[in-house]
C-alpha cells in the first residue's frame, strides 16, 4: 500500500502538492520546490500513521482541481455561446441595414414608376381637353345656345 501512496505523491504536480501540504497543516516554506514539498509530505506524521486519510486528502485535492477545470470549461463554453449569439445578432443587424438601404434605393424608383403610371391618365385628360376644344362651333343660333 505504501507503493501506491508514493507513486500517487510522485505523480502530483507542484500546485497539487502545495494544496495537499496545506490541507495536512504542514509548515510550508516560501516558494518551495517540488522535491521540498514531496519530502515535507513524506516526512509528516500523517504519511507514516494514517495513509488512508492522506489518500483521501489527495483524492479531495484532485477532485477539487477537476471540478475547477470543469467549471472553467463550462464558463469558457458559455462565453463562446454568448459570442456566437452576439455574432448572429450582428449579422441580423447587417442584413436589416442592407434591407433598409435597398428600400431607400428602391423608393425613388417606386416614385418614378408611380409618376409614369399617372402619365397615361394625364395624357387621357389632355386628349379629352383637346377633343372638347376642337368641337366645331355650331352655325345655327339655336344650337349655339346649347354649346355654351
Amino acid at each position: 500500500m505504501l507503493c501506491v501512496k508514493v507513486s500517487t505523491i510522485k505523480s502530483l504536480k507542484k500546485d497539487e502538492l502545495l494544496l495537499v501540504a496545506e490541507e495536512l497543516g504542514l509548515d510550508i516554506p516560501q516558494n518551495p520546490k517540488i522535491i521540498v514539498l514531496k519530502n515535507l509530505i513524506e516526512s509528516s506524521e500523517i504519511f507514516e500513521t494514517d495513509k488512508e486519510f492522506l489518500q483521501s486528502v489527495i483524492d479531495g485535492v484532485l477532485a477539487e482541481k477537476a471540478a475547477k477545470i470543469e467549471q472553467e470549461k463550462f464558463k469558457l463554453e458559455s462565453e463562446k455561446a454568448k459570442i456566437e449569439f452576439e455574432k448572429i445578432k450582428l449579422e441580423q443587424l447587417k442584413k436589416e441595414l442592407e434591407l433598409t438601404n435597398a428600400n431607400c434605393k428602391l423608393s425613388p424608383a417606386q416614385e418614378k414608376s408611380e409618376h409614369f403610371e399617372s402619365v397615361p391618365s394625364d395624357i387621357e385628360n389632355l386628349i379629352k381637353s383637346i377633343k372638347t376644344l376642337t368641337i366645331p362651333v355650331p352655325s345655327n343660333t339655336e344650337a349655339y345656345n346649347l354649346f355654351f
